[in-house]
């Protein structure tokens, strides 16, 4: 069917059978300068001193240690060149299988994925090492982080034939973890079941997963059903089962069920007895933070504060959780800055743990929830930065999401240039540098059309590619699209296109193409100025490079924009119909026709628009249901009737006057909708045979009448009577009474400028009279000039 339709597109344009249209020559396209771009820089002209391969390997575990993923990217590369040179000297590998581990688990907590997996790869064809289960482990870690669930499991599936080794419960688990960041509860289920037919039973942290995912979802009566399968497979709930139990019915309001998990996991802990090693106490940690937990809930902040104290004295060492557990407690009523640092000090001289970013995140989220505490808000972060704590994203992103609502917007441009400014310039690792969503919520902040500030999205995107920072397709198209907006030219809004695009080409997908393209080809720059050719071409160039080649909607929204476009322009369209010729991969269909038919029709290339008809009548006609890939129907219909009205020529009449005849006899089996019938009305009226149309609407389109037509309507009436105020008062008149008499329901509904007598418009007295969409001087003498 591809092949056929590929065919009907380019038959409809033949030299051979259309020698003007035959000789437009396609536009050149002149590429623009792109600002940025996702190939790789050019080598510099001298070649630098080489590095040894353990100088390099030296440079990433260093780079590993200072939480540099850029470095890593950009050195781990050099390292295995240097590798695959010393190879043939028969050195010891640069790095032994756990270094090459730990650098995998360091791609994976900085989102470097594809490097993981270049890792994962290299380690057996470069480095000579057998893939032991703990590199499938990352691996895996790797695949889940990356939302690559079903990958995860394919790989799990088929490492035992593939690799020789067996998955234990430990790779299963990291699937479950996957599931439960998704929220999805059957596939947990679906996955444990899987897991036993590999001959893997479930260990107590996969149940412990299963456990926390269903208090994720609120679904108590899941988590008790689980706590019966644990119980029932023969495994004991070990403290950790119960530290969930207890987190999760407090965090669910079940207090209850959390007192008899308290009471239970108090033994278990020993509260006084048991604490005396520094060991035992850090393994039990996470239990002493869920018994203060409740304690805050039950009792109050000081209540758990004196628990904290307690176990203080008893030697336990307490870590940033117990502190952040304490502080969102004791912070649930404060409402000042001062209050909240109050709090912290408090909590940090109880527990000899300082606050951390997390802790001061808390904070200045709390006060900014409050719709008056921005400057609250503000001040505790000032607080932070006081101290010395090197903020990040968890401290800015409530600052921004408050400063950036619509009603203070404007008194706060510049504390969220200083926050973003602070935060970008005072960041040393991966973990204290903007994520992707400060960059997006900056570059919203970019787009706003009360006060666009595209010169500042340049910067921020620089800073982006800079750190390696790449934005999800929706994320990055909605971008690109708001940037659109705010640009004041085309070119700034190519600009703004290509910045974004650059900085992961491969996020786009083809909804997202021609999502961008349905903007730029919207934007209202000028009523006179049509969305450049060239730049339009540029984009349809990056579709392809991205294996995302233009389809049918992209090009009907392209022809069908330059067919309206003012001026129309039938050397775009032209250049489209050679493109849309070109294109192997297009797989055309009826609505790329009609749009190739309308587009010709209103630049006034009757010829080119007439053969794209046969075209369609002839694949119609040899379809015994006229349901293929290209058939005519009721859009059809229509752009014909337009285009041998506005034609006006005693061909376009007859033409029109057969297929009207075909539909009336069935040898043409498409529905007469009320649009195809208000254009062949049209149609008639323009040929001057106005008794012909008035025996359409008042006879053939009244109930009774011929074949199956939908009774006229509003506009189809209209029609009538425009034309007949053209041709003559008396004709005006009598088309007026005759609606009144047969059909009054429309009468009233008749606009009043319709209804008006005959009035000689300057067009009439200089003799021109309106020539619809062909109405253009420019359009018409082109269109003349390509049909000789």
């Amino acid at each position: 069917m591809r092949r056929v339709a590929g065919h009907a597109l380019r038959a409809v344009s033949r030299p051979h059978a259309v020698p003007a249209l035959a000789r437009i020559p396609p536009h050149a396209v002149a590429t623009p300068p792109r600002t940025f771009t996702s190939s790789p820089r050019s080598s510099f002209f001298f070649r630098r001193p080489t590095k040894s391969a353990s100088d390099l390997a030296r440079e990433l575990l260093d780079a590993k240690d200072r939480d540099r993923p850029d470095v890593l990217a950009r050195v781990y590369p050099q390292l295995v060149e240097a590798a695959k040179e010393a190879s043939s000297s028969r050195a010891p590998p640069p790095l032994s299988p756990d270094e090459l581990r730990a650098l995998m688990r360091f791609a994976v907590k900085t989102r470097r994925f594809q490097l993981c997996l270049r890792i994962f790869n290299d380690m057996t064809r470069v480095f000579g090492f057998k893939h032991s289960l703990w590199d499938h482990n990352v691996l895996l870690q790797c695949l889940v982080q990356a939302d690559r669930l079903p990958k995860a499991l394919e790989w799990i599936e088929s490492i035992r034939a593939a690799q020789g080794v067996t998955p234990t419960a430990s790779e299963w688990n990291i699937l479950l973890q996957g599931c439960r960041r998704k929220g999805d509860l059957q596939g947990m289920q679906d996955l444990v079941a899987r897991m036993r037919s590999s001959g893997v039973e479930p260990n107590v942290v996969s149940y412990n997963t299963l456990i926390s995912a269903a208090f994720d979802t609120g679904n108590l009566e899941r988590v008790r059903d689980t706590v019966r399968d644990m119980r029932s497979a023969g495994i004991e709930p070990d403290r950790t089962t119960d530290t969930a139990l207890l987190v999760g019915f407090l965090e669910a309001g079940e207090l209850a069920s959390a007192r008899e998990v308290r009471e239970r996991l108090a033994k278990s802990v020993g509260l006084v007895s048991k604490l005396k090693g520094k060991s035992s106490a850090r393994q039990e940690l996470p239990a002493i933070n869920a018994l203060v937990k409740y304690e805050a809930v039950i009792g109050g902040f000081e209540e758990a504060l004196a628990l904290a104290q307690q176990f203080g004295e008893d030697g336990v060492s307490f870590d940033a959780m117990t502190v952040n557990t304490l502080v969102k407690e004791g912070i649930t009523r404060v409402r000042a800055a001062a209050e909240g640092v109050h709090i912290l000090e408090r909590v940090e001289d109880a527990t000899g743990v300082r606050s951390n970013r997390r802790t001061w995140a808390l904070l200045i989220s709390h006060l900014a929830s409050d719709p008056a505490g921005s400057a609250e808000a503000l001040e505790a972060y000032q607080s932070a930065r006081d101290r010395g704590l090197e903020p990040d994203s968890g401290m800015v992103q409530p600052l921004l999401d408050i400063m950036l609502r619509p009603e203070v917007r404007e008194e706060h441009r510049a504390d969220i240039k200083a926050l973003y400014d602070d935060l970008s310039t005072s960041s040393r690792t991966y973990s204290t540098a903007p994520d992707a969503g400060i960059y997006s919520t900056i570059l919203r902040a970019c787009a706003d059309v009360d006060a666009p500030d595209l010169e500042w999205s340049r910067a921020v995107v620089k800073d982006m590619r800079q750190r390696g920072v790449g934005l999800d397709g929706p994320t990055a198209s909605a971008h690109i699209i708001a940037l659109m907006r705010a640009a004041g030219s085309y070119d700034q809004a190519f600009q703004a296109y290509d910045e974004i695009r650059a900085l992961g080409p491969s996020v786009l997908d083809l909804r997202a193409y021609n999502a961008i393209l349905a903007a730029f080809t919207s934007l209202p720059f000028s009523a006179s100025e049509a969305a450049p050719p060239k730049l339009v071409m540029e984009i349809l160039s990056d579709m392809r490079k991205s294996n995302h080649p233009p389809n049918s909607a992209t090009y009907s929204l392209l022809l069908t924009y330059y067919a309206y476009a003012a001026p129309s322009s039938l050397n775009h369209v032209a250049h489209l119909h050679s493109l849309i010729k070109l294109d192997s991969s297009l797989d055309p269909d009826t609505a790329l026709f009609n749009s190739l038919f309308m587009a010709y029709s209103r630049t006034g290339a009757t010829s080119a628009a007439y053969r794209i008809w046969e075209t369609m009548l002839q694949y119609t006609l040899r379809s015994a249901s006229g349901t293929g890939a290209i058939a005519v129907d009721s859009r059809t219909l229509s752009i014909l009737f337009d285009t041998c009205g506005h034609d006006g020529t005693a061909a376009a009449e007859t033409r029109a006057r057969r297929v009207w005849a075909d539909l009336e006899s069935g040898r043409l089996g498409v529905e007469r909708n009320l649009k195809v019938c208000d254009s062949y009305v049209e149609a008639l009226c323009r040929f001057g045979a106005l008794d012909d149309a008035e025996a359409v609407v008042f006879r053939d389109m009244m109930d009774g009448g011929r074949g199956p037509l939908p009774r006229s309507g509003v506009s189809t009436v209209e029609v009538l009577l425009k034309f007949a105020r053209k041709d003559s008062q008396e004709r005006f008149d009598a088309v007026s009474k005759r609606i009144q008499q047969e059909r009054p329901d429309l009468w009233d509904a008749i606009g009043a400028e319709t209804k008006q007598p005959r009035r000689l418009g300057r067009a009439e007295r200089s003799g021109d009279a309106d020539e619809g969409f062909f109405s253009s001087t420019a359009t018409t003498a082109a269109a003349t000039q390509l049909e000789s």
